[in-house]
């Protein structure tokens, strides 16, 4: 058996094969789900060096992490060694304790599988550093105090793990010999939304050492990401009880939302027409036993980008000090009950017409926006020890480590829906099948579309694929989904770019559009090229998916947003205006040979590349015609007149 590990390029087919063999999703599907590579490969370290970690000297109690601040996207190590294969994020697991937690699947620290395609086993792993636990540290009476707490959630936004999958915790004993303490065992009762919290008394001798350590390793399918199990918030302490699930902490719990209606980037020109902003969001969980108020304050920095520098940077305080919970009446509270969850509305954003703010000279704008939670995780308002805050407990974890976050909008000269950071990509199912991604424009007015960037993940491209990149306008008679024929097909011969790095395409001559257009894909007869989906905002109503002449709006229900960017600018144009696309319809395209043609016609002609006319059969078939020829696959040119008015139309014959 050849080891996937080893063998670079064997590995691209292993993880396709993978893919295909393991995903938890129905055969009729048309648009599925697909894991990607989260990190780059070096090739010339196959020796898997970027796993370790240096070995750091044993800690006094106590211990706690909860992921809010990783080195990268691996933990820090400053608390755990040989880890880095665990991956730290904010997309995968879903209501987190707090911004951030730990993902475990089967993916080693360079991005490659732990073993070949069919085998089981243990996989990512988080060690603790040594940790004292010597009697120095814990007197004899204190054992029966000495506690360790965590929060697991099964699948998440993730692969589910199948049945016999498990999460393991371990202990090192005074032998230096690791002992298995507890198994998470896949249950048809998980809840792939929830937390599950759990606490271990610290019970045997042999573990009252000081150089003792725990891990969790995760047991499942070793061949990429699959079988996902998340984990946050674990503290190791003595002077606990077995109920002790409350912690002095309230803390934001995740990421800042959009910034312009569902997209997080857009053209720096339609935004100064449209002036449109929106409010980001963010969670806040209070973790504590008691009910406590809470304010945040929020703050901006506006940086315009010109031609030459310097930057304009503009600084404002958003908002100084307001309760985390907005009344009906206007006003605002802070009030949190114990261990509730609630979502903020950011309560003020930049103001938009302001060109102090938004230079409408700039060629780039940056907008970053700080939040932080004024809570007394530690003193109160007035500087006093808050009330649960006990330091022989507590000292000397700072709970307010977590009360920060920030995140940059851009304005450029595209549209993104996404944050640059793929968690697994969509790919179609079926050769000639197509698949669409609305974008609505913030500017009432026409605009230049002159390419656009798409993320192909590395493993969806089997060596330089070949693929026909499309642009469609909406249908005239429903403007909400896409029309019949494309207002640009571009042949493109896709190469790797890069771990979470767009490919670019752009439109030649360039496309007029208005207010709503979709661009896509159709699938190759070889290869299952996909595209990069995000977990940051879920757009999936944008996803239109074509397999036998009509359009079904996102008919597997993909969750997240597809990695394609649309970009404006200047350029030789066509119109793609819906009012003046042409009447004629032909459908299917890509075909077999075989397609219709909707609407009149008095003469139509088909032609190969060299311009040779090739004979065809009409079949009229109601309000349609049927055409079959006899062809090789390929490219070829379908001329059409009516009267005076007549046009061109590209096909695709496939096999």
């Amino acid at each position: 058996m050849i080891s996937c590990k080893r063998r670079p390029v064997v590995f691209m087919i292993c993880l396709a094969a993978c893919a295909m063999l393991f995903m938890h999703i129905p055969s009729f599907s048309q648009l599925k789900k697909y894991p990607v590579q989260r990190k780059a490969i070096d090739p010339s370290d196959r020796s898997n060096k970027a796993a370790r970690t240096q070995s750091l000297p044993a800690m006094s109690l106590p211990f706690w992490d909860d992921f809010s601040f990783p080195s990268g996207d691996v933990p820090q190590d400053t608390l755990w060694e040989n880890s880095r294969s665990v991956w730290v994020n904010s997309n995968i697991a879903i209501n987190t304790p707090t911004i951030n937690a730990a993902t475990f699947d089967g993916l080693d620290s360079l991005g490659l599988p732990f073993a070949e395609i069919q085998s089981v086993g243990f996989t990512d792993k988080l060690i603790s550093r040594p940790i004292k636990l010597g009697t120095a540290e814990v007197p004899l009476a204190l054992r029966s105090t000495v506690y360790l707490s965590f929060h697991y959630q099964w699948q998440g936004n993730g692969e589910p793990p199948d049945a016999g999958d498990y999460l393991q915790l371990d202990f090192k004993n005074d032998l230096g010999l690791w002992e298995e303490i507890l198994r998470i065992a896949t249950k048809s009762s998980f809840d792939k939304t929830v937390f599950y919290d759990t606490i271990l008394l610290i019970t045997g001798a042999q573990f009252f050492h000081d150089q003792f350590q725990f891990r969790f390793r995760r047991f499942g399918r070793q061949s990429g990401p699959f079988d996902t199990w998340n984990l946050d918030y674990v503290y190791l302490n003595k002077l606990r009880n077995s109920v002790d699930f409350a912690y002095p902490d309230a803390a934001l719990a995740s990421p800042l939302t959009t910034f312009f209606n569902e997209y997080r980037s857009v053209p720096v020109k339609h935004f100064l027409e449209s002036k449109q902003l929106s409010k980001p969001k963010f969670d806040v969980q209070n973790l504590r036993s008691i009910s406590s108020s809470y304010a945040y304050r929020a703050r901006d920095t506006i940086s315009n980008i010109f031609e030459n520098p310097p930057p304009d940077v503009f600084s404002s305080i958003l908002v100084n000090s307001r309760g985390i919970k907005e009344n009906s009446d206007g006003t605002s509270s802070g009030f949190m009950a114990a261990k509730e969850r609630t979502t903020t509305t950011l309560y003020r954003v930049p103001d938009g017409t302001d060109p102090a703010q938004f230079n409408p000279a700039a060629k780039e704008i940056q907008t970053k926006i700080f939040v932080r939670l004024a809570s007394n995780d530690v003193y109160d308002t007035l500087g006093n020890q808050a009330p649960d805050y006990d330091p022989a407990k507590y000292f000397p974890v700072d709970f307010r480590l977590n009360d920060t976050l920030s995140y940059t909008y851009i304005m450029k000269d595209y549209y993104a829906y996404d944050d640059g950071t793929a968690e697994y990509s969509a790919g179609l199912t079926q050769s000639g099948n197509r698949a669409l991604y609305a974008f609505n424009m913030l500017t009432p007015e026409p605009d230049t579309l002159v390419g656009f960037d798409m993320y192909f993940p590395d493993f969806s491209i089997v060596n330089n694929q070949t693929i026909d990149l499309i642009v469609y306008g909406p249908d005239p008679t429903d403007e909400t989904k896409p029309g019949n024929n494309p207002l640009a097909t571009i042949n493109r011969t896709v190469t790797r770019q890069g771990i979470n790095t767009f490919f670019s395409t752009s439109i030649i001559p360039a496309l007029l559009v208005k207010d709503r257009f979709f661009i896509g894909w159709v699938q190759p007869s070889i290869g299952t090229p996909k595209i990069g989906l995000d977990y940051s905002n879920n757009t999936g109503d944008k996803i239109w998916v074509n397999t036998n002449g009509s359009w079904l709006n996102n008919p597997d229900d993909i969750q997240g947003t597809l990695m394609i960017r649309a970009r404006f600018g200047k350029g030789e144009v066509i119109t793609g205006l819906p009012e003046e696309q042409h009447a004629l319809l032909i459908y299917p395209n890509p075909n077999r040979g075989e397609f219709f043609v909707q609407g009149e016609y008095d003469a139509l002609n088909i032609l190969n590349t060299t311009g040779q006319t090739v004979p065809y059969a009409e079949q009229p078939e109601g309000h349609r015609t049927r055409i079959t020829f006899l062809s090789a696959p390929g490219l070829y040119l379908v001329n059409w007149r009516k009267g005076t008015i007549g046009g061109t139309k590209k096909i695709v014959v496939i096999r």
